[in-house]
């Protein structure tokens, strides 16, 4: 039997989203959950957004069904009418981009609007090894710029179009639909676990995980997109005693074949042009423009992030009442046109929730480039939830 059902709804912050296509753009999302004792969960989620100056709704609906936790094996359909970014990635902060747009007239985000329906399974196969299998259907429609409001007077800043390329080889982005299928394989090499009832409890593995993903775009039917693209991912955590803790990612990706790859589905890496910094500092850069390198070819990147716990920093006195963490990180990517790498030093764990890093970018396009980012925990969304 049901052990819990609660209703809830998403954060105020949402309503807070302006950007250059929509205007004044306030969003909610409602969600059902239902919980079972034997750890079985239902969840119902619906999200709705109006645009105050495209004066269009956009709303999506989402069913998932948590059946079998001792395999951890769920599945999801989902469909709607809704604005997306370009960058399935989502790099950027909706209400950075609100700031951004409203104080410094940079309208970053770059959005399409998205008909879609389609499903996902995914699971546990055999110990340490899950598939994640899924498809959908996509009607990508692009959007243009509706609104030029902002607090900002200067007259020599303009908002750019809402596309992110200027060549000649981009610019014919029309509404175009995309059939699409993916298998993800998770693999932890002999993963230790234990049992409880109705529940498995995953202990670790001393091994790196794998994951292997296969992407296929289907020109059939309506659809024009016709491409196949293989990724892999190696990823880990160490720890080495008082010196710290060191994690890391390396992944790479290959088109396999790129007769027709649209706009959305390329290859675009989860860049950073604003003071925020990204959070997950194992897939993202600080500093690397949102889509200067995107490709539909080849791309390899490598992620190395090591927190120091006060091994340094500890050595002081006085700092070391503040309990601040030192962190340093190296980041690289390489695709045809680019070889792009960044070194970072900061602070974490600043009032137990700011983090500051100094990021050092270089690239054989351009020059060096430096700049600070700052983290902080508090923008993640919060919910409203009721029995």
């Amino acid at each position: 039997r049901a052990t819990k059902v609660a209703w809830g709804a998403s954060s105020a912050i949402a309503f807070l989203n302006y950007n250059t296509v929509q205007g004044f753009a306030p969003e909610i999302r409602i969600y059902r959950n239902k919980n079972w004792e034997d750890n079985r969960w239902l969840s119902l989620s619906s999200q709705l957004q109006y645009g105050f100056s495209n004066e269009k709704l956009g709303a999506k609906i989402t069913f998932s069904y948590y059946y079998k936790p001792v395999r951890f094996r769920r599945f999801s359909i989902y469909a709607g009418s809704y604005v997306r970014q370009l960058n399935e990635t989502l790099p950027i902060n909706p209400l950075m981009n609100s700031i951004y747009t409203l104080f410094v007239n940079e309208n970053y985000m770059k959005l399409y609007n998205n008909i879609y329906a389609g499903g996902n399974w995914n699971g546990e196969i055999i110990n340490g090894v899950r598939l994640s299998a899924g498809g959908s259907f996509n009607h990508r429609e692009p959007m243009e710029n509706t609104n030029d409001f902002t607090f900002n007077t200067r007259h020599d800043l303009n908002f750019t179009p809402n596309f992110p390329y200027a060549d000649s080889l981009h610019s014919n982005f029309t509404a175009y639909n995309s059939l699409l299928t993916t298998l993800t394989f998770t693999i932890n090499f002999k993963q230790q676990y234990y049992t409880r009832p109705y529940e498995k409890v995953i202990v670790g593995s001393k091994y790196p995980t794998l994951k292997i993903r296969y992407s296929r775009g289907w020109n059939v039917l309506s659809s024009t997109v016709n491409y196949d693209l293989l990724e892999a991912e190696l990823s880990d955590e160490f720890k080495l005693g008082l010196f710290g803790k060191s994690t890391y990612s390396f992944n790479a990706g290959i088109f396999l074949n790129n007769k027709s790859v649209g706009v959305a589905e390329e290859k675009h890496f989860r860049g950073n042009q604003t003071v925020l910094a990204q959070s997950d500092h194992l897939h993202s850069f600080q500093l690397l423009p949102y889509f200067a390198y995107s490709t539909n070819k080849w791309y390899a990147e490598g992620h190395y992030e090591h927190h120091f716990n006060g091994w340094l920093l500890n050595k002081f006195p006085a700092i070391r009442k503040l309990k601040w963490y030192e962190v340093a990180s190296a980041h690289y990517l390489m695709t045809p046109d680019i070889r792009y790498a960044e070194l970072d030093l900061g602070i974490e764990h600043i009032l137990k929730v700011f983090r500051v890093d100094w990021v050092n970018a270089y690239s054989n396009e351009l020059k060096l480039r430096t700049g600070f980012v700052f983290g902080l925990d508090l923008l993640s969304a919060f919910s409203i939830e009721f029995d």
